[in-house]
């Protein structure tokens, strides 16, 4: 299978990237793992590194683009639970780009580091099955995420988070705070602390995320929007 490259043109569209993307489902991480990923239990970034750099060819990066910068887009990876009763529902929140503590506080949001990376996510969702190996969990679905459809809403949660910190109150910082974008804790250390403006309080190291509640939100309208076009295609087929 063809994957994307430095010797290859990058993507021209959006899409063309879903189009690629379809080719993915179906598959397993152990499939995609080129770089053997998979052995290092203590990177929880690396079913998302294998996609990226096993499936679409581009090295990981850190940087404060999209992955796919070329067409503004960013791409996440994370797992869904299968329910018997409410069928599949994301395991968890989806965490974005770290927050900056010193630089946060000179950022309007328009022009932000968040949205500049992450107003456009590709989201590749796979099976999280407990019990089973990494390797072992298939690729289900994708969805593109555009946060224009909530955007005055993740801006009024960014200032929120914005102006705490410039009020020195990055300490204080919770998730629950937001209705949409929230200020997640992003170490496996709870005793890590980092420093903020205006304040001699240490605070946790955070990052922005999409909470729970609404990928929960945003994956059943996906999953509806799957099943109405499903049930046009299979009409149109029945009447040919």
């Amino acid at each position: 299978m063809k994957r994307y490259d430095d010797s290859y043109n990058k993507f021209n569209s959006i899409e063309e990237l879903l189009d690629f993307t379809k080719n993915i489902v179906g598959k397993k991480f152990k499939e995609l793992d080129i770089q053997d990923k998979l052995l290092n239990n203590k990177n929880k970034g690396r079913l998302g590194e294998i996609v990226e750099t096993g499936f679409y060819g581009y090295p990981n990066n850190s940087r404060a683009i999209a992955d796919f910068d070329e067409i503004g887009v960013e791409l996440k990876v994370s797992g869904f639970l299968t329910k018997p009763r409410a069928g599949r529902v994301p395991k968890e929140r989806v965490s974005l780009s770290m927050i900056d503590y010193y630089s946060v506080i000179d950022e309007e949001f328009e022009f932000s580091k968040v949205l500049f990376k992450n107003e456009k996510i590709l989201i590749v969702w796979y099976e999280y099955e407990k019990g089973k190996e990494y390797g072992e969990f298939e690729i289900k679905d994708f969805q593109l995420y555009d946060m224009s459809q909530d955007i005055e809403t993740i801006k009024t949660d960014w200032e929120r988070i914005r102006n705490k910190v410039r009020n020195g109150e990055a300490h204080l910082l919770s998730e629950g705070d937001s209705e949409i974008l929230g200020a997640c804790t992003k170490s496996s250390n709870s005793r890590i602390r980092r420093g903020q403006p205006n304040s001699i309080e240490p605070a946790k190291p955070r990052a922005y995320s999409l909470r729970h509640a609404y990928i929960k939100k945003i994956f059943k309208q996906h999953q509806s929007e799957k099943a109405i076009h499903q049930e046009i295609i299979d009409s149109k087929n029945s009447e040919g």
